[in-house]
């Protein structure tokens, strides 16, 4: 899609009423609605997030090159970004369309957020790559904001300008999923962690409406249900890393991630594996876990992580034990 007809579109397709309200509201919404809009048709390349660390800095180098001018229409195309092309992107549609917006960059890392100027001089903070998992999960929207007054954009304020753009209908059904997510808090509460996250894992509420998330979003609404749910001592108990096949030239491809619970005893440990097919997490067995690893699966992005050591232990246990059963019953 060429710039040009990128910008038509979206012309043609912001509601009429975001042209209501005075000029401040109809900037705010406008940010807020290609905010949304992108949020909901990337995603973020999981090779940078799941993958190692030359790979990440070839993907850094290349979100560069892609976020010249010259290249915009390019980027447009590529449905899986960085922080670096998300940021100049989103940039550059609301410098198009009048509103003052620019991308910078967080310390001496590769991270990359935006600060919009509106015309009466209010400046609020995007960061369009944080939020993209909570967009498409639909949950509450954490990285939009206003960075010099509080009451500039209080929650009644925005959940009425997102009601407006079709984002929620009100301001229950806007925190629904957080509410659902705190009531679990409660049945986790004193549960051991494998408990914990079978609870979790299973709460139907949680994945409801859910389809089609890339790799990336599914990590991290897997990772933030378990930050969110867990008491802090249940949360380190249970560990979340990435999983890769490896193509000819030994890089990673073919991403999931794993999630597991140290109970401390191979067999009562339950290792899961996201199925993206599915957009679930489905339980494997150490011993299937195992075989899956020596077909191709590398466990974590390093593979030396100790928490992927600690599960590897366990599998060796579970095969080991396996066989002596096997043996036993000849």
């Amino acid at each position: 899609m060429k710039t040009k007809d990128l910008i038509e579109k979206i012309r043609s397709e912001v509601p009429d009423c975001v042209y209501d309200g005075s000029t401040e509201d109809v900037e705010i919404k406008k940010a807020l609605y290609v905010y949304i809009e992108l949020a909901k048709n990337k995603s973020f390349d999981e090779r940078y997030y799941l993958g190692n660390g030359q790979l990440a800095k070839r993907i850094v180098k290349q979100a560069y090159e892609d976020s010249k001018s010259e290249n915009f229409e390019r980027t447009l195309k590529k449905k899986k970004l960085i922080c670096v092309s998300m940021a100049n992107t989103y940039s550059r549609i609301l410098n198009i369309l009048g509103i003052d917006c620019q991308p910078y960059r967080l310390g001496n890392s590769d991270h990359l957020y935006n600060i919009i100027t509106l015309r009466n001089g209010k400046r609020f903070y995007a960061d369009v790559q944080l939020d993209l998992y909570r967009i498409q999960t639909g949950r509450k929207i954490n990285h939009f904001y206003s960075l010099e007054d509080e009451d500039a954009l209080p929650e009644d304020r925005l959940v009425e300008m997102l009601k407006q753009l079709g984002y929620t209908k009100d301001k229950e059904s806007y925190n629904d999923r957080e509410n659902k997510i705190l009531a679990l808090r409660s049945k986790v509460e004193g549960s051991s962690p494998d408990d914990a996250l079978k609870i979790i894992l299973g709460a139907d509420e949680l994945f409801t409406g859910l389809k089609n998330l890339e790799t990336s979003e599914a990590y991290s609404y897997y990772y933030s249900l378990r930050k969110d749910i867990l008491d802090k001592k249940t949360f380190k108990k249970t560990y979340q890393f990435s999983c890769a096949k490896l193509d000819e030239k030994g890089e990673p491809k073919d991403f999931t991630f794993c999630i597991y619970p140290d109970t401390y005893d191979y067999r009562t440990v339950t290792p899961y594996l996201y199925s993206k097919k599915q957009g679930r997490m489905l339980p494997c067995n150490l011993e299937t876990l195992d075989r899956l690893q020596s077909e191709g699966l590398k466990l974590g992005r390093l593979g030396i992580e100790t928490r992927v050591g600690r599960l590897r232990k366990y599998m060796k246990q579970a095969v080991k034990e396996s066989k002596r059963k096997k043996e036993k019953e000849r």
